[in-house]
């Protein structure tokens, strides 16, 4: 693990999200990026990409890069969270689309695995505040398409018991995409099976309250 993730895991009960259960323990190998790494006769080089954290670290091995919560097919990882830095993560970003070929696969650490080319093809994202889930959430609009985190999912919304979350901004959050976006945009949630903002006000149940208004 990084370096600079070492106190997070030994203090994990104070780190840790409301409702996941764990315990702290001592790391027996610590990282911080330019170390190689042998893993079943695999030699993985470890990257320094702060960003989703300060000490965030992937790993590069024979044309495949794991790049944990930095960057996901369709989307990259929260800066919402303490020590996490929006302009960081994409200065990590472009140093992996600079040094490796786009034919490199990425395996995130959630959802599809994708390529650098695919993730980094020239689209333009809109970035739109989404508060609600988390006071500074973020989701990406571009080409009909709305990446929305842990705000909206197929059947659900993002949890509202967490420390800054507040069930009234998100609600006031969704109805702000529903209104402005078309029924036919393809929603991609951070967990679980597209949908559209359509079918999500047609039958979401955590959506009535747009439904009533």
């Amino acid at each position: 693990m990084p370096e600079g993730e070492r106190e997070r895991l030994e203090r994990y009960p104070e780190f840790a999200p409301a409702g996941v259960p764990g315990r702290p323990h001592a790391p027996e190998h610590l990282v911080s990026g330019g170390e190689t790494v042998e893993v079943a006769g695999i030699s993985f080089e470890c990257l320094a990409v702060p960003g989703h954290s300060p000490a965030h670290v992937a790993f590069h091995a024979e044309g495949e890069l794991f790049s944990g919560d930095l960057l996901f097919a369709g989307s990259v990882g929260r800066v919402d969270l303490p020590g996490s830095d929006w302009d960081t993560l994409l200065a990590s970003v472009r140093m992996l689309a600079e040094r490796f070929p786009p034919e490199t696969v990425v395996h995130p650490g959630h959802g599809p695995e994708t390529t650098l080319g695919v993730e980094l093809a020239g689209i333009q994202f809109e970035t739109l505040q989404v508060p609600g889930h988390s006071p500074g959430h973020l989701a990406y609009h571009a080409d009909g398409c709305l990446f929305s985190g842990d705000v909206l999912f197929a059947g659900s919304v993002g949890r509202t018991d967490l420390p800054g979350a507040d069930w009234d901004t998100l609600v006031e959050t969704l109805r702000a995409l529903t209104e402005r976006f078309p029924a036919e945009t393809v929603v991609y949630s951070g967990h679980g099976p597209p949908t559209t903002l359509g079918d999500e006000l047609a039958r979401n149940p955590f959506l009535a309250p747009l439904r009533a208004t």
